[in-house]
């Protein structure tokens, strides 16, 4: 048993790599913000917006000339306004820190041989889980309530999708990169109409995502999560990939000998942020 050889570097990034199969909502979320990503830090998120009033407008013939007048007298300029560019930024704070520790027999040794994939393969699962729950947690409470009418059956549920779908058009929220988180009690509904269900196109997602991907309705890619808790009962979120933003990192790894049995420790923080963007993007629908 020994830590002569230990590579902290290593861990976290095999760590980091079994992270996007493991995750199904976090994909869905704007993860172009990561930056250094260290507990207290923020990342800015700045946004750029054309004009207050009407920035596209009629441009204005004015008075052209006479063909006949070779002068080009009486000719007005055609005419349009000139609208300012707005900025405005929020910050993605970076508050949450989970530890992860556990026991290695002897960690040169494990490493040596590179058979510690299944071990960070579970520690990204169990990582990931924590961070999702708080990325559903944060739309929870940073979206748009989409009302509390409790539904019973299959037929109540694609109603309820199409409401959601019609409050994103009507917030001007881009048709497509819409997607649905549906908690197991709404899916087991929505199931219940599954012919009015449509497959997915899902190639090149996450292995996490495209085996949580349960279909295609009224626009919605729809994602089963466990996460998206409701006492029992039917909820739904209905987002937009650019409307949430979640920045995440291991930041440090240690490698050490335990003090109560004979093997060596390896633990992982993991830093992590989450915040809604556009509260009209993230609709929430929770059964009462």
């Amino acid at each position: 048993m020994a830590l002569n050889s230990f590579i902290p570097s290593l861990w976290a990034a095999a760590t980091l790599e079994a992270f996007r199969p493991a995750e199904v909502v976090a994909p869905l979320t704007n993860r172009e913000y990561e930056g250094e990503a260290v507990r207290g830090n923020k990342v800015t998120v700045n946004s750029l917006t054309i004009g207050d009033g009407t920035p596209v407008q009629d441009y204005a013939a004015g008075t052209l000339p006479d063909p006949a007048d070779e002068t080009g007298a009486a000719t007005l300029p055609r005419t349009h306004n000139i609208d300012n560019v707005n900025s405005s930024s929020q910050d993605v704070v970076i508050d949450q820190e989970k530890v992860i520790a556990f026991q290695v027999g002897d960690i040169d040794r494990v490493q040596a041989a590179g058979s510690f994939e299944s071990v960070t393969r579970d520690a990204a699962k169990l990582l990931s889980e924590d961070a999702e729950s708080f990325i559903v947690s944060t739309m929870k409470t940073g979206g748009t309530a989409a009302g509390t009418t409790a539904i019973t059956t299959g037929d109540a549920a694609v109603d309820k999708v199409g409401e959601l779908r019609k409050l994103m058009t009507k917030a001007n929220v881009p048709s497509s990169g819409r997607f649905l988180v549906v908690n197991p009690e709404f899916l087991e509904l929505l199931l219940k109409a599954d012919s009015k269900l449509s497959s997915v196109d899902t190639s090149g997602s996450p292995e996490g995502l495209r085996d949580a991907m349960v279909g295609r309705l009224s626009a919605f890619n729809i994602v089963e999560s466990n996460m998206l808790t409701n006492s029992d009962k039917p909820a739904a979120i209905a987002l937009h990939t650019s409307a949430v933003a979640y920045v995440n990192q291991i930041q440090e790894v240690e490698g050490f000998r335990s003090h109560t049995s004979f093997a060596d420790v390896v633990r992982m923080l993991h830093v992590y942020g989450a915040k809604v963007l556009r509260p009209t993007a993230v609709q929430v629908y929770l059964s009462a």
